[in-house]
């Protein structure tokens, strides 16, 4: 059996439908397995052992297009990857994206059948659905869809997976020997950056709990960041009046899974680098304000989640993360 998996973004809901693909390859040991995604989050699952392969979707030619010259456009850009799906004569195709773009390329593979969630008019364009059920955590919502094919997730692990080379691996050995990092030396890491401003606590914030870690734990404070964060990560430790290592765009995304594999605590948004924590096994704590930890938080391990008392998250104070910090440290 051929079966297309459909993620296309971002990078913490692709690596939330890891669970998937392990529980996939373990009932079909013998199908060919393929993963449909943007490049931006393709480091989420190449190299993951269970897939066969990972096609990419260039999200950006085709959102331009469909902006600047319509629909018709956009779809006619699309002819070389849908003559590739063709070509693979998928029987099953899994769209755990439920968005317009993702429901047409499913729709366009020819398969027999095709599944997904009827959040959006594109459903129609399924040959089964799951209503989609906000209650529960996007990871279940995702498994749920197997029962569609008979599949019962109850009776499998779910395991998150981030496959790293021998080469990532060495270059966060150099990246640590650079900063003087002792093995032995406690490292608790910031992620202060999102996808979006109202889900960042602010930057104030993090210096002041930098300064604290400074000041009572003897650890090494590591502020993380893509390349776009690099001015954010710059802003607080400016404000700090103590010393922080300043990683942003420093790693890629496999490298960072990595380096997230010698933090000891990790303080972060909710973000991608938050799943990833939770998958390299991290212990974290995280930070929610408008979003939902019940549907968008830690899937799994030793983690604490701090719920703003509003969808302002800027009311979780100090004072609390400092707390959760002890609790975790201790």
């Amino acid at each position: 059996m051929k079966i297309l998996i459909v993620r296309l973004s971002s990078i913490g809901d692709v690596l939330m439908t890891t669970p998937v693909i392990r529980i996939l390859r373990e009932r079909y040991p013998n199908s060919y397995l393929a993963y449909l995604v943007e490049a931006k989050s393709k480091d989420m699952v190449t190299g993951n052992p269970d897939l066969n392969e990972v096609i990419l979707f260039n999200k950006d030619k085709f959102k331009n297009l469909r902006r600047e010259e319509g629909i018709v456009s956009a779809l006619k850009s699309l002819s070389p990857l849908i003559s590739k799906l063709k070509g693979k004569e998928f029987d099953l195709v899994i769209d755990l994206h439920g968005v317009f773009r993702s429901g047409i390329l499913s729709y366009l593979t020819r398969a027999r059948k095709r599944i997904g969630i009827d959040k959006q008019l594109v459903s129609l364009l399924y040959t089964d659905k799951i209503k989609e059920n906000l209650e529960l955590h996007a990871v279940d919502e995702y498994l749920s869809l197997l029962e569609l094919i008979e599949v019962d997730p109850a009776e499998y692990e779910k395991e998150f997976m981030i496959a790293s080379s021998k080469k990532d691996e060495d270059y966060i050995k150099r990246l640590v020997e650079k900063y003087k990092i002792q093995n032995d030396e406690l490292l608790i890491a910031f992620n202060p950056a999102t996808s979006r401003e109202d889900k960042e606590w602010s930057e104030d914030k993090f210096a002041q709990v930098g300064d604290w870690i400074n000041d009572n734990l003897q650890a090494r404070v590591l502020v993380l960041g893509a390349p776009v964060d690099k001015d954010k990560v710059k802003r607080i430790i400016n404000k700090m009046e103590t010393k922080a290592i300043n990683l942003a765009g420093k790693t890629t995304l496999k490298e960072l899974s990595c380096l997230l594999k010698r933090i000891d605590l990790l303080v972060t948004g909710d973000t991608g680098p938050m799943h990833m924590g939770v998958a390299v096994g991290t212990p974290l704590i995280a930070l929610f304000g408008p979003t939902r930890p019940a549907r968008y938080g830690p899937y799994q391990g030793q983690n604490l989640v701090i719920k703003s008392p509003s969808d302002d998250i800027d009311q979780i104070k100090v004072e609390t993360v400092i707390e959760y910090i002890n609790k975790l440290i201790s």
